[in-house]
């Protein structure tokens, strides 16, 4: 699989591409990765693209712009650095540039000089807001044209990544926002709906470190589903996360294990930047046991 990528160089075809394509062996992401061959260190790396990551979501706020959209910019920042290295393009730059891409993609526009002002604002740490007359602005800007061309060729012009929200939302049998019509089923739609506020906040946190490079999405959404439940104290009927999102319990497992296995990088530094703290605790048993669920659930299917 990586072998393959990086013969490719600039991929031939823009359309199509399946999930599975972006899925690596953790192997591949420890010891194969552009950033490796320039000698940055698989751990500066993991905390690298994380910074990326939270620079992604703090513009995202600045400019308005919901979590999808974020999430969608994390991705293609992940993605991009399987393909380029972290000394050649540095995070700041690609995350300003995934965010671009990323509202274009989502049909979500934003004028490039808003995200230029912002995210250069942000990068360089100044409190005041920069103009167009400034020297900055214009090199933010000229970068932000130039790595888009390039990341849109190296991902194939693959940037609409599978959305966790909906598949979430799916999961949950629930819709993105409450219903005017009364539910037939009160107690499912109140604690369904808690659940997927508290995924919300765990697909954040999975998507700064790269996650969505080793396992699917359905299987992440399974995770967070299954963490987000343990938190709110609810249960499911027996196998209704496999039926709902086909994903064995043990690629649920490896998933929580390789996530908690990269967020020990994060320890390092300092405390707002640590991840493993913020993640519901759960055992491996715990999240088999919530997995086959139970006949007496505290949610129950609706008919």
């Amino acid at each position: 699989m990586w072998a393959q990528l990086v013969e490719s160089g600039i991929f031939d075809g823009v359309i199509d591409i399946p999930e599975s394509d972006w899925i690596f062996d953790y192997k591949e992401l420890e010891d194969e990765t552009p950033s490796r061959l320039k000698n940055i260190a698989f751990q500066d790396e993991i905390l690298k693209r994380m910074k990326g990551v939270l620079f992604i979501f703090n513009s995202c706020k600045q400019l308005r712009l919901s979590r999808s959209i974020a999430l969608t910019a994390a991705t293609l920042l992940h993605r991009f650095y399987m393909l380029e290295d972290l000394k050649t393009y540095h995070y700041y730059e690609v995350s300003a540039t995934s965010i671009f891409v990323a509202c274009k993609a989502e049909e979500c526009r934003r004028n490039l000089k808003d995200v230029v002002k912002i995210c250069c604002r942000i990068a360089t740490g100044k409190n005041e807001s920069i103009d167009e007359d400034d020297k900055l602005y214009w090199r933010w800007k000229d970068i932000i044209v130039r790595l888009e061309q390039l990341m849109l060729q190296r991902l194939n012009f693959d940037v609409t990544p599978i959305n966790p929200y909906k598949i979430t939302l799916n999961a949950l049998m629930i819709e993105a926002e409450p219903s005017v019509i009364i539910s037939p089923n009160k107690q499912w739609e109140s604690q369904a709906r808690a659940i997927f506020q508290h995924c919300t906040y765990i697909f954040e946190l999975f998507s700064r470190l790269p996650l969505c490079l080793l396992f699917s999405t359905q299987c992440i959404c399974a995770l967070t589903i299954l963490l987000s439940a343990k938190k709110s104290g609810c249960t499911f009927p027996p196998n209704y996360i496999g039926d709902k999102l086909e994903v064995s319990v043990n690629d649920i497992i490896s998933c929580h294990q390789i996530f908690i296995r990269m967020a020990m990088f994060t320890n390092v530094l300092e405390k707002h930047y640590r991840i493993l703290h913020l993640l519901p605790p759960a055992s491996s048993e715990e999240l088999g046991k919530l997995y086959e669920g139970t006949e007496d659930s505290s949610l129950y299917k609706q008919e």
